[in-house]
């Protein structure tokens, strides 16, 4: 007669080899389930929704650009990290007088939680001024516009609107790394020849 294997008194938990089985499975669920929630918490959205309306605003963004040029709007912005106030001094070839405020965007490359609005106010002809929210370190993009009108409070109806105005409005871009400057000069640009 052949031998009966032994029956093992204990329950299944207690035996070795059913950890040996179970724990690769419990980790990798847990690992799964961590991935998933970073991924939905810190994700970047890829694809917008309003792509169209996005698209025609970066349209009318470039002709604000070349509207500056044509007028030659330039501007000299130095930020002084000790007193933690910004100046602006401008010029301008043509076109109308200058507003009494302009808007300086600071964006963050990375995150956008660390993006400043700051509002320039005129204390003198072609100078402006603010203070800035928080330090500011490493590379930054900068846009200074004449209006505040964030591209995401656009309404699609005020599209056709902003089209007529936005030869009416100049914009100038450029970015700065703090690391190697604290001033910046940006200046429009010329259309590209198509």
């Amino acid at each position: 007669m052949a031998a009966q294997p032994e029956k093992s008194s204990n329950p299944w938990y207690k035996e070795s080899w059913a950890w040996f089985l179970l724990i690769p499975l419990i980790a990798s669920v847990i690992l799964s389930s961590i991935m998933v929630t970073t991924a939905f918490k810190y994700g970047d959205d890829v694809i917008t929704d309003d792509y169209y309306k996005k698209g025609r605003l970066i349209n009318q963004s470039l002709e604000q650009v070349e509207h500056a040029y044509e007028m030659g709007v330039t501007a000299r912005i130095a930020f002084d990290f000790l007193t933690g106030e910004v100046n602006i001094v401008m010029t301008k070839d043509s076109g109308d007088e200058l507003p009494s405020v302009l808007y300086l965007y600071l964006d963050h490359p990375v995150d956008e939680n660390l993006d400043q609005v700051l509002e320039m106010k005129k204390f003198a002809p072609f100078n402006y001024r603010a203070d800035l929210d928080r330090p500011l370190k490493n590379r930054w993009y900068l846009r200074l516009l004449p209006t505040n009108i964030p591209l995401a409070l656009v309404d699609p109806e005020d599209l056709k609107a902003q089209e007529n105005e936005a030869f009416e409005r100049w914009r100038l871009n450029g970015e700065v790394n703090f690391a190697f400057q604290t001033d910046v000069k940006l200046i429009g640009q010329a259309p590209e020849l198509k």
